[in-house]
Parts: structure tokens; sequence; C-alpha cells
């Protein structure tokens, strides 16, 4: 592990992360070892030997795993979890635990939930949910299909059939007590899911059509929906528009219909 993040010689900055260590880590490690019922004592020690900057080995012992840090609380306790910090993070985790994690997984989901509040109280930077959107699934699909080894043939109906949803969820949800909803990652989300309509293929087609007649019968009245004010919102659904027209000529004719808002297609059960 590369320590100097750790600027352990600058008082001000070491005072600062106590501060947050005493303000909103502690509480959280806290509650996050409570809840997955392991020893919080060594937990806590462990989360504070890694915070101050020492190295924590991935136990030998898969037992001893469950005390010690997973790579997404490393990712939020290291002073700066950059696109890079958080690819060398992920990939110690797989090598030393010899954790099988490819293909596209919905981890974005989760670190949304565990991350939004800490961003909301200002431990984490703001963007630390781009970089991890970055870092593990890339700038775009293609690179996706590398870092995440997806097989576009046989996964990408599960994608998009997880994918869809989620995004939906989120377009239509206004609550202000959703802290994800201020953090979503979607200007990435965006680029993934054009670059995935780009690779489906007339076999696909089928599959996708109940996912695909949810989006496009809301996109028509998304300005009528609670969420229209909401300027995320707003941005993404603009930037899906006219995405779809830029790329359509790069997209399975069979998908034109939904674009096209054709009632034939979204009318069907």
């Amino acid at each position: 592990m590369d320590n100097n993040a750790w600027r352990i010689n600058d008082p001000e900055w070491v005072r600062a992360r106590e501060h947050l260590w005493r303000n909103g880590f502690e509480q959280y490690l806290k509650a996050f070892a409570i809840s997955r019922e392991v020893e919080v004592e060594k937990f806590l020690e462990n989360a504070r030997l890694y915070f101050d900057g020492q190295k924590i080995e991935y136990p030998a012992d898969p037992r001893e795993q469950r005390n010690n840090l997973c790579w997404r609380n490393r990712v939020l306790l290291h002073p700066d979890p950059s696109v890079s910090v958080i690819r060398e993070i992920y990939a110690d985790w797989v090598t030393k635990t010899r954790s099988n994690r490819t293909g596209y997984l919905l981890a974005y989901r989760l670190i949304q939930g565990e991350w939004a509040p800490l961003i909301k109280q200002g431990l984490l930077p703001e963007n630390i949910i781009d970089n991890f959107m970055v870092a593990l699934y890339g700038r775009d699909f293609e690179e996706a299909i590398v870092l995440r080894h997806v097989d576009p043939e046989k996964d990408l109906y599960w994608i998009l059939e997880n994918l869809i949803p989620y995004v939906l969820g989120w377009l239509a949800n206004a609550s202000v007590e959703n802290v994800d909803c201020d953090y979503f990652p979607h200007t990435q989300l965006l680029t993934q899911f054009i670059g995935m309509l780009k690779r489906v293929q007339d076999h696909h087609l089928d599959d996708l059509r109940f996912s695909m007649r949810r989006l496009f019968r809301f996109l028509p009245k998304f300005e009528e929906s609670e969420t229209a004010h909401l300027p995320r919102r707003v941005e993404f659904v603009q930037r899906l528009r006219q995405a779809l027209v830029e790329n359509r000529e790069a997209i399975n004719p069979g998908l034109w219909p939904y674009f096209d808002g054709d009632p034939a297609v979204l009318a069907r059960k």
C-alpha cells in the first residue's frame, strides 16, 4: 500500500482526519460491524489501524476475514479514493482473498446505499461514487467488457434487466429521504446504457421487450412526473434523448420503434 496519501507529518491534516473519525467514521463502522455480527472491537481496531495508514493484510484463514476490512471499507477509509487507488484496493482484495468477481457486478447499487449518507455528512468526497464507477466499470461499456470480463452475447440481457429498473426507480423517485438519489451516477450509467444498446443483437430483442416498454413508456411522460423539476433527472432524460438520436444508426433497428414511441410496440403485453 502506498502510504504517501497519509500526511502524518502535517498536524492540520492529522487533526482533520481525527475529526472525521470521531464525528462519523467510528459510528458508521461500529454500526457496520454490528449489522454483520462480527467482533466489533476487533473490527474497529483493524479499521483504525488502516485509517491511520498501517497496512492490514487479509487473513489466510477465511473465517478471520469477517473481522477484517472488506475492500469497500478500505476505499472509504483511504485519504485519496481516486480511480487508480480504488482499482488497486479492489485488485488486491480479489487476489488476496481469491474472490471470483468477474461479470458486470451490481456493486454500484450497494455502495450508493452505504456511501451516500457519508457523503451527505462530509465524510467522503462527492466524486467517490463516480470514481468507483470508472474504477470498476470503465468510462463506457466497451471498457466494462474488458474490466469485468463480460460476455456481451450471454450477459447483456441480464445486465439490462437489472439496470433499467434501477434507472427507472431513480427517475421516478422524488423522495427527499432517498439519499441515494443525490449521488446517483447518472452520467456514467447513461454512457454504459448507450454502449449496451449498441451491443443488442436480434436474439436479445424478444427477451428485452418488457424492460424496453417500461422505460420508453415512462420517458414521454417524464415532464408530467413528480421528478420533472429535479435537475439531475431532467439532465439525464435530456441527454438520453439526445444520445438515442446521435447513436441511432449504431443501434439495432429492432429497438427503434421503442425510441420512436410506436404505440403498437409500447402497448403490447
